[in-house]
């Protein structure tokens, strides 16, 4: 008797993304393989694969979050750097008000790191120049702050604080439009860089925090 072979397959595949504590996006995915024989019976196989992807990259609500680079650190950063001219009042209130609402959460508070303000200082030109809000790609953690008055220092903060109202802490994952927030009370950052430019459109302030938080390794 001739041994049966397939004569039609079908095939499904279904997706699961979930993302763990630290960011980090797994995606399953699942494939159903439905075989058909030649003496009419049916056959069916499942395969899985799983892949790990690192959190997304400059898109808003976000944060900056990006694969770690290793050994990074602002001083031997080759991030754009430029003398950081933002009040220093105003630096000074947006580092309160961070530490401020990180104690709430147990963090540990920011302490301003000179280089760290460069690049923020470099970056907020930029996008002040542009009339966008964007993040860069210098490696660092990254919260970025637009409105069309010169803002007080804590509102920058504040603004980025107030997503914890969509995060859901029984869930202990990263969620979608809270990047701003957990990056703002990320433990593991221990130093900061703010720096605030205007243009056409308004004023534009950056926060970059080292190490960066929502981030795979």
């Amino acid at each position: 008797m001739p041994a049966k072979q397939v004569v039609d397959t079908k095939t499904a595949t279904s997706t699961k993304t979930s993302t763990e504590p630290d960011g980090t996006i797994v995606e399953v995915i699942t494939t159903t393989i439905t075989d058909k024989f030649s003496d009419g019976s049916t056959g069916t196989r499942t395969e899985v694969k799983t892949t790990k992807k690192a959190p997304c990259a400059g898109a808003t609500g976000c944060g900056n979050a990006q694969v770690l680079q290793a050994n990074l650190t602002p001083a031997s950063s080759t991030a754009p750097k430029v003398e950081n001219n933002t009040d220093a009042k105003f630096i000074q209130d947006v580092l309160e008000t961070h530490n401020k609402l990180r104690a709430k959460h147990g963090a540990p508070p920011l302490v301003i790191n000179a280089d760290l303000a460069k690049i923020a200082q470099a970056w907020a030109n930029e996008v002040a120049k542009k009339g966008n809000m964007e993040h860069s790609t210098s490696g660092f953690g990254e919260n970025v702050y637009w409105n069309t008055d010169k803002p007080p220092g804590t509102r920058p903060p504040e603004a980025w604080y107030s997503e914890i109202k969509d995060f859901n802490f029984s869930k202990l994952e990263g969620q979608k439009g809270t990047g701003h927030f957990t990056q703002l009370i990320w433990k593991a950052s221990k130093e900061v860089g703010i720096a605030m430019s205007s243009g056409k459109n308004g004023y534009y302030v950056v926060a970059n925090y080292s190490p960066p938080g929502n981030i795979i390794g």
